[in-house]
């Protein structure tokens, strides 16, 4: 169970969260708000109510714990590790987002920890299933950078990522190091240091630094730490398309091959692999697109200035648009070839046409978040914090909330013009038929979920927290297989069956569905997990 204290609330001006232990099921955070660790329920108590409570910070039943339990418990940064005495069966979760306190051991069966991220988190063991096998991945793990060309040597905990170009290619990036992966092999080819990545024609063939790569489903495109613009395409074809003078601090896909980049130096319109279609000498936001010509910006140096630029005869028209909250910038999305679906601080959600100028309210309350397209006449906008989805039909200007989840929602997966997929801290996964206000609800994994990929038209995979990876029947909302994966970040689907999964310390699975059960397999093998 996880209990977060509203607000990162500190008391005598000091900046650690801090925990004090009244019994077995009652604990005070910041000296302010008292917890019952049983139905996870908090009040805000006074200074002087807290004065008479009875604290007891050396309470443990630690012994007693051990006495029953044949584990042993290990803090690891923000990892909580759990082994099992006499075997190699262990579980480590990493659901702090910092530093972890040592275990507080509440009874026979429970311990809590808690964290500078403000929250507290109750253990049972009773819980922990320990018939699922801890898989043997080591042998699968992205290569360490070397120390080559004047760099220092890296760790693995600088891994920044992996992206699937297509069922074939793959590419990883760690800190000054890039591979490109043949995914029916498992083999790759080192890439770091060749020529692909001198940015010639900014930077007089120098090594260019890899920092951020974003991936559309038909293009991979790497962003150099000094401008470059570098794409794979799927059949595993790299090209050098250009770049900026200073550093690009955003990227927007448009279409299969079009996307937008801004710098201080301005705004490029690219198309892989032709290269560069468009430019404009300020820093353009790009918020989306009418069609392929007409694109939505907002100028990064006049925030109150909304533009529609046509990149084919390169003329603008300017609209003003009202700044509410100086860190709050409204948002917008194209819901018709001159119509926009306006979202603003402390303002109902309006349906702007930009022909005739009139702003038509489609909300009764307050809405501020953004919206993207789901088909033609829908749109989806997600309030994570408050765990809700609102759905926008523009047929009919009107808009629905989707309320389900009682914590924060982590992910939202669109399966087609019809459904959609929300997970949540709650640790519970629902699917939506937004058109017919049908939900169900997938419970399973207990701690939050972290990511959800549709296998095929009757099965999804999920991954938490809990270090687990499940496989779900949609139509039964039941869990059919289950499989662990210490610290699981990212999984992949290539194809109809096979599953790729990253470790965030760069560690790899290949899973594929075998009778409706996860199996690894290792060169399109399937071994027992």
């Amino acid at each position: 169970m996880t209990l977060k204290h509203p607000g990162n609330i500190d008391h005598d001006g000091e900046s650690a969260f801090v925990l004090d232990t009244i019994d077995s099921n009652t604990v005070v955070s910041q000296q302010n708000r008292i917890w019952d660790l049983n139905s996870g329920e908090s009040r805000k108590i006074s200074e002087e109510e807290y004065q008479l409570l009875s604290i007891d910070n050396e309470f443990n039943f630690k012994e007693d714990f051990f006495k029953k339990n044949n584990v042993y418990v290990e803090i690891d940064h923000n990892r909580v590790e759990i082994f099992l005495k006499g075997t190699d069966n262990y579980r480590s979760f990493s659901n702090h987002r910092d530093a972890a306190s040592n275990p507080v051991y509440l009874d026979q069966d429970r311990f809590l920890t808690f964290s500078d991220d403000y929250t507290i988190r109750v253990w049972d063991v009773r819980l922990i299933n320990w018939n699922i096998d801890s898989p043997d991945y080591y042998s699968y793990r992205l290569p360490v950078p070397i120390e080559d060309q004047g760099f220092s040597r890296r760790e693995l905990s600088d891994f920044l990522g992996f992206s699937c170009i297509s069922e074939q290619y793959g590419i990883s990036c760690s800190w000054q190091s890039y591979q490109l992966w043949d995914l029916s092999t498992l083999s790759y080819t080192d890439i770091s240091y060749s020529d692909i990545f001198s940015k010639h024609n900014l930077n007089e063939g120098e090594v260019e630094p890899i920092g951020r790569f974003f991936y559309n489903n038909h293009n991979l495109v790497l962003l150099g730490e000094n401008g470059g613009v570098y794409v794979f395409q799927d059949n595993g074809e790299f090209f050098e398309l250009g770049g900026h003078f200073s550093y690009i601090n955003d990227l927007k896909f448009l279409n299969g091959r079009r996307f937008s980049t801004s710098a201080y130096d301005g705004t490029s319109i690219w198309e892989s692999p032709t290269g560069i279609v468009a430019s404009h000498p300020e820093n353009f936001f790009v918020l989306g697109q009418f069609d392929d010509d007409r694109l939505i910006c907002f100028n990064q140096n006049k925030r109150s200035e909304l533009i529609v630029w046509n990149i084919n005869n390169n003329q603008e028209e300017v609209y003003d648009i009202v700044i509410k909250h100086k860190r709050r910038i409204p948002t917008v999305c194209p819901v018709g070839k001159h119509e926009l679906l306006v979202s603003n601080w402390k303002s109902p959600l309006m349906n702007w046409d930009l022909q005739t100028d009139v702003m038509i309210p489609v909300s009764e309350t307050e809405i501020h978040v953004g919206f993207k397209p789901i088909d033609k006449s829908f749109f989806l906008g997600i309030d994570k914090p408050n765990a809700t989805l609102y759905i926008y039909n523009n047929d009919e200007l009107a808009v629905r909330e989707l309320k389900a989840h009682t914590e924060e929602i982590t992910v939202v997966k669109v399966l087609d013009d019809n459904t959609l997929l929300s997970g949540s801290w709650d640790n519970t996964i629902h699917w939506w038929d937004y058109k017919n206000n049908i939900t169900r609800t997938f419970s399973g994994h207990s701690m939050g979920i972290k990511g959800l990929e549709q296998l095929n038209e009757d099965h999804f995979i999920s991954w938490s927290n809990d270090d687990t990876i499940r496989l779900w029947n949609i139509e039964r909302a039941e869990s059919l297989s289950t499989y662990y994966f210490e610290g699981v970040d990212m999984v992949f689907i290539i194809g109809t069956e096979r599953i790729l999964c990253f470790s965030f310390t760069g560690e790899f699975v290949f899973l594929e569905m075998h009778y409706h059960q996860l199996k690894q397999t290792s060169n399109g093998e399937t071994k027992n997990s």
